[in-house]
């Protein structure tokens, strides 16, 4: 089964019908929790020095929407290119997505058509920990594999990417 269809039909048995409100609630619960317990131990270092130094901070997650844009909010990011979630007309959850999951290919997609697909100035940053953001890693300036899954560590060595181990002292 691909993804997508695995992400609709656990929307379909878990959360299909529940109100948009609801969700929204809870997932800004689960965000905050993650925050203050969830992160890897240097993440919000990381992040406070990218804005320190004046970047844009951005999310690309295949992770649905309600759950990004609570990321994104609790981190004070700018924006968020995410899996978008599809809701009926009483604002509530459809067992479906709206449009492509946010994957692979189709992460990089997106992110090219955030910055109406004119590359960004500056440098470009893109952080994961998995193999299916490679075509994002290597569109990057500088492609970080954190705390990498094995395939991805291996691509990584291969392409010259950096490797960082966010859970080490710096």
């Amino acid at each position: 089964a691909s993804r997508a269809s695995v992400k609709i039909a656990s929307i379909h048995y878990l959360l299909k019908g529940r109100s948009r409100a609801d969700l929204a609630a809870r997932a800004k619960e689960f965000i905050e929790l993650e925050i203050s317990t969830g992160l890897r131990r240097h993440t919000l270092e990381r992040i406070e020095a990218h804005r320190l130094a004046g970047d844009r901070l951005i999310i690309a997650s295949a992770a649905v929407d309600l759950i990004c844009d609570e990321v994104a909010r609790a981190l004070s990011f700018e924006g968020v290119i995410s899996t978008k979630l599809a809701w009926d007309r009483q604002d509530r959850l459809r067992a479906d997505l709206e449009g492509e999951n946010c994957y692979g290919a189709e992460k990089l997609s997106r992110i090219k058509a955030y910055f109406d697909h004119q590359r960004p100035e500056g440098v470009i940053y893109f952080y994961s920990d998995h193999h299916t953001d490679m075509p994002s890693l290597l569109w990057a300036d500088q492609g970080i594999a954190v705390n990498p899954s094995p395939p991805l560590r291996h691509l990584a060595k291969a392409h010259n990417l950096t490797i960082q181990d966010w859970e080490k002292a710096s």
